[in-house]
């Protein structure tokens, strides 16, 4: 008994010297940590009071908190409190190092000192070796900012992200080095120098395949679209190994096989090696090629809509047939470039419709496939709703839709009532979607339309250098989604009166007294409410001054005299939306006035002073399928229209070939016709082929009077300089060529301009930035064209040609600009040498 007195007395001794409870506890195992007291009895105290060490950034009383130890409490120093309490610390990630030890005790009181060692926080980061770019985007994502905690495993954690960010680009051999030095006047806080050495890009050299008889190297090759080789065929494009776009290019290596029939086709191995002396990844690849397999049997089941002989045809398989999953896949689920069978039911309300592949045998070389189907019960539109549209009313988009309550539903139709919202122009036409909610019980399906806004209205306060004329300045505003009603209500003007799709322009554009010009449009797209029947209104009035120098007969000195010409006109235009031959095509019928003043205006025009009355009925039938209001991949537009004045000349017996210049084209006279197509295909994912074809021709009613000096062609240029110039007259576009340089001149009437046009164009066109805000792409072209003052001229032979290449953007509030560099091959008339290299900026979309 005795023995055991002096054991407790000499551990109490030891004790209340300041036994220490600390514990050094090391990430990431803090559940390790105990409290050291198995050899003292169990004994409880009061916390007289707490210290806490070491902290510079972190609130102390905020920590004691945290730890679960404050003043008053009892604990057992024994048992579990004192550990708990250093694991609670130690999960707040804001300490590298902590211990909890006894300062004092007396009787049941105990005083504890807590000391930590708080964890670096960053002061500033900066970095070696980059550009600042890359800076900027490594902040963000790796979240540096200053008063951020900084552990040994974030440094690591920055020297990954950082090799792993240039992998991506090509940097295989990223050295970086980040160091810590303490702030001169802030504890606690630490200078983050983060040295990175990127090295040389790693490219991919050699790609070796292994195993492949049935295909070349050069061939595999092909399949990896992102991992290029040293082929001379990807000289230009860029060669850099990706391990992300490595493992797809090997996926789409596979698929290749499988199309081509071999099923059993696989990547067996691959290996990559870094050659020092060529700076290059070299690549093996190590294929089973397998044999190839055939269509055998294809057995259809559960169809009870369509016959077997009927969805074969759309299948378009046949037996003995390379055996294809992806074609198989394709022509069952969806096919953008074919017909296929989930088409087929869908777009006849079968929106439940199902179909399952099922190999049921292989004999020797062949697959046996059945095709069992679900096709469930014929679905018909519930409720149509519309969301995220907090300009445009409701009922401007519903009146556009094709899946109305009641029907049947459609794919076909679900698709066409996006398109018809895209082509609206007031959302981000890659931003419109659908939710289908399908009620299987009822056989209903609820539609839900999505839209983000995109409005593109514009205010036009501008100014540029125009066609000769020295400075031009604009001022005016185009309000496309402009709502009449709401005029008188400012309450609803955000911050005009929209939401009601109308189309509403006022327009003033001037150069001192040289030029001027006035114009206001509106346009209704749904006359009634009702149906899609478009009515449009213009006015507008335009006046060009110009210095004419003359030389008198007397005394032979030169005298300056101003002429004027004047062009005032007004439009009314009424278009409807035709069903035949398919509801894509509109007819149009405009009824037009223009007066032409001349005053001084020398003989340019055919006469110097007088007046030309223009009445001009027009009727268009134009068809447009395109896929996309902006930035079109597939689809069409043709129109083809003609204009045409009263026949005057075919009601009396006027001799206009012996009349004065002034009352000939008193009344202006002719026929104009004119064809415009284009085509857009797409080649590859956004790389898209554009064609277009232009034609025209302005006729006579009569021989007995010729075409007046109003309304013929000019070639050459954007298509839009020199409108000032040339009021009243038809511009055509020609890249590479000086605005409106191609012009023919009539002999007889000594009036310039062609009576008929051709003009060809075909345009590789590939997007840099699609986004809301704006778009971005590049293009390469050629073109072609030309145009005769006599209709037995035309040709589609003799044209000048002209290549070259630019740049478009489209921003909502400018519409599109555009830059151009064309060279053209030819020479023209009075010239010594080809065109040559021409540069053109256009604002807004060329029509022809």
């Amino acid at each position: 008994m005795i023995w055991y007195m002096r054991l407790w007395a000499v551990l109490y001794i030891f004790l209340i010297s300041g036994v220490c409870f600390s514990q050094d506890i090391s990430r990431p195992e803090p559940d390790s940590v105990t409290a050291n007291f198995s050899g003292a009895p169990p004994q409880d105290y009061y916390i007289a009071g707490i210290r806490l060490l070491g902290a510079h950034a972190i609130d102390s009383t905020q920590l004691l908190m945290l730890s679960g130890l404050s003043v008053g409490d009892m604990i057992r120093v024994s048992g579990p409190d004192i550990s708990q309490a250093i694991k609670k610390i130690w999960k707040q990630g804001i300490v590298s190092d902590v211990s909890i030890s006894v300062e004092k005790i007396s009787k049941k009181q105990i005083w504890l000192v807590v000391s930590i060692q708080e964890l670096p926080r960053i002061y500033r980061v900066e970095w070696s070796g980059l550009k600042d770019a890359a800076e900027n985007t490594l902040n963000d994502q790796l979240n540096l900012i200053k008063g951020k905690i900084i552990s040994k495993a974030d440094i690591k954690r920055i020297s990954t992200f950082v090799k792993k960010y240039y992998a991506d680009k090509g940097y295989f051999k990223v050295q970086v080095d980040v160091r810590q030095t303490e702030d001169q006047f802030l504890d606690g806080y630490v200078h983050l120098n983060i040295q990175v050495d990127r090295g040389k890009k790693v490219k991919v050299g050699e790609i070796h395949f292994m195993g492949n008889e049935q295909f070349t190297d050069q061939k595999l090759k092909k399949q990896l679209e992102s991992t290029y080789g040293s082929s001379i065929l990807k000289f230009f494009l860029p060669s850099r190994f990706i391990p992300a776009d490595f493992e797809k290019d090997k996926q789409s290596l596979v698929a290749f096989y499988q199309r081509a029939g071999y099923r059993d086709a696989a990547i067996t191995s691959d290996s990559i090696a870094f050659n020092p002396d060529k700076n290059k990844l070299e690549i093996w690849i190590t294929v089973k090629e397998g044999e190839p397999y055939y269509f055998r049997n294809i057995e259809w089941e559960g169809n009870y809509v369509y016959a077997d002989e009927t969805l074969n045809q759309i299948l378009d398989i046949e037996k003995g047939e390379l055996f294809n999953p992806e074609k198989l896949h394709q022509n069952l689920r969806y096919n953008p470039d074919h017909a296929d069978v989930s088409s087929l039911y869908l777009d006849h309300g079968y929106l439940f419709f199902t179909v399952d592949v099922a190999e049921t045998g292989v004999v020797h070389d062949s697959v046996d496939i059945a095709l069992r189907i679900y096709e469930g019960e014929q679905a018909k539109v519930g409720k149509v709703t519309l969301q995220g549209n907090r300009i445009t009313k409701d009922q401007v988009v519903l009146r556009e839709l094709r899946t109305l309550p009641g029907e049947t539903f459609s794919r076909e139709k679900l698709i066409r009532s996006q398109r018809e919202i895209a082509q609206l122009g007031f959302f981000d036409p890659d931003q419109i979607g659908v939710t289908p909610i399908p009620d299987a019980e009822k056989s209903t399906v609820d539609l839900v339309y999505s839209v983000v806004e995109n409005p593109n209205d514009r205010i036009n306060l501008s100014g540029g250098w125009g066609g000769g004329l020295g400075f031009v300045g604009t001022l005016g505003f185009n309000i496309n989604n402009f709502s009449i009603k709401d005029v008188l209500k400012p309450r609803r003007w955000k911050p005009f009166p929209v939401g009601d799709g109308q189309k509403f322009s006022v327009m003033f554009q001037a150069n001192g007294k040289n030029f001027q010009s006035y114009s206001l449009v509106f346009s209704e797209p749904w006359l009634g409410g009702k149906n899609p029947n478009q009515l449009s209104t213009s006015i507008s009035h335009a006046i060009r001054r110009k210095n004419f120098t003359n030389t008198t007969t007397a005394d032979g000195v030169d005298e300056t005299t101003q002429g004027t010409l004047q062009l005032s006109s007004a439009t009314t235009t009424f278009a409807r939306r035709l069903n035949w031959p398919d509801d894509y095509f509109t007819l149009s019928h405009a009824l037009s006035y223009s007066l032409y003043e001349l005053t001084d205006y020398n003989d340019e025009l055919g006469f110097s002073t007088g007046t030309t009355n223009s009445f001009i009925f027009n009727t268009t039938l134009a068809r447009n399928n395109l896929d996309h209001p902006v930035y079109p991949k597939q689809g069409s537009t043709v129109s083809l229209s003609g204009s045409f004045t009263p026949p005057y000349s075919l009601f009396n017996n006027k001799n206009y070939h012996g009349l004065e210049a002034e009352e000939q084209y008193k009344w202006a006279e002719y026929h104009k016709w004119m064809l415009d197509a284009r085509k857009y295909i797409k080649i590859k994912g956004n790389l898209v082929l554009e064609g277009r074809a232009h034609l025209g021709y302005i006729g006579t009613y009569t021989n007995r009077k010729g075409v007046g000096p109003f309304e013929r062609f000019y070639l050459g240029g954007n298509g839009f300089g020199g409108q000032s110039f040339l009021l009243g007259s038809d511009l055509i576009g020609l890249r590479g060529y000086d605005d409106n340089a191609i012009v023919p001149s009539d002999t007889d009437s000594n009036i310039d301009g062609g009576v008929a046009y051709n003009k060809f164009s075909l345009e590789l066109r590939h997007p840099v930035l699609m986004k809301p805000a704006a778009t971005l792409y590049l293009l390469g072209f050629a073109e072609a064209g030309n145009t005769w003052n006599k209709p037995s001229q035309f040709s589609f032979k003799n044209l000048y040609r002209s290549a070259g290449f630019g740049v478009r953007a489209f921003l909502p509030a400018f519409g599109l600009l555009g830059v151009d560099w064309g060279y053209g091959f030819d020479t023209l008339p009075g010239a010594t040498k080809p065109s040559g290299w021409n540069f053109q900026f256009t604002i807004g979309t060329q029509i022809r």
